[in-house]
């Protein structure tokens, strides 16, 4: 997985069998450093802070995530989550990483202040995927069963659930956040969703 900054022009790209980033000038299309992961294993996930001040990065083999000042391009925290993290996103505010852990079955929610976990939310069987609403208001997690569950941020409790009926991947908002758009992988399909009615489109 790439993450790209919203401050600089770099890209940051998770190398999963060398436990390491790869920090890319978006630019020149040039890698020009790789950082060391030390504690964590098996990097399979990225988001950066919307002020680029930090990558946080889902380590699937240590069940931690590793937090990377891009200042420094040093691994200055290493926070444990569920077993098998694998994705992560970072809130618009950039108060919260929500971390998806398949492997127990829930969400970590890290407290970026502080770097430590604050909730961990239920989700039910193999959770692969999850993004943040673009007002922040909501996370939607995905499901290799084809359930949606929806955590409201606010509480960080889920309080809904709708079911696309097909294994799932991924998930993207629009940027008014309206339709959100939800890779099926055993239907090689792309299913759009009004997120009012969450119903397909």
């Amino acid at each position: 997985e790439v993450a790209i900054s919203n401050t600089k022009p770099l890209g940051y790209a998770v190398n999963h069998f060398s436990d390491s980033v790869s920090v890319i000038n978006t630019s020149t299309f040039t890698s020009v450093l790789t950082i060391s992961l030390f504690s964590g294993a098996g990097p399979t996930g990225i988001a950066i802070t919307p002020n680029g001040a930090r990558a946080y990065v889902a380590d699937q083999g240590s069940n931690v995530v590793s937090v990377i000042d891009t200042g420094s391009n040093l691994v200055t925290a290493t926070v444990p989550v569920g077993e098998g993290p694998s994705t992560i996103a970072v809130t618009p505010d950039g108060g919260r990483s929500y971390v998806v852990n398949g492997d127990s079955g829930n969400v970590s929610v890290i407290r970026t202040a502080t770097n430590t976990v604050s909730a961990t939310i239920p989700i039910g069987k193999a959770p692969t995927n999850l993004e943040v609403s673009p007002n922040g208001a909501q996370v939607y997690v995905v499901q290799s069963s084809g359930d949606v569950r929806i955590i409201n941020t606010g509480t960080d409790t889920v309080t809904g659930t709708f079911s696309l009926g097909t294994t799932l991947i991924d998930v993207a908002f629009t940027a008014d956040g309206r339709q959100a758009y939800f890779a099926a992988f055993d239907a090689d399909v792309v299913i759009a969703v009004d997120t009012s009615s969450k119903s397909v489109m």
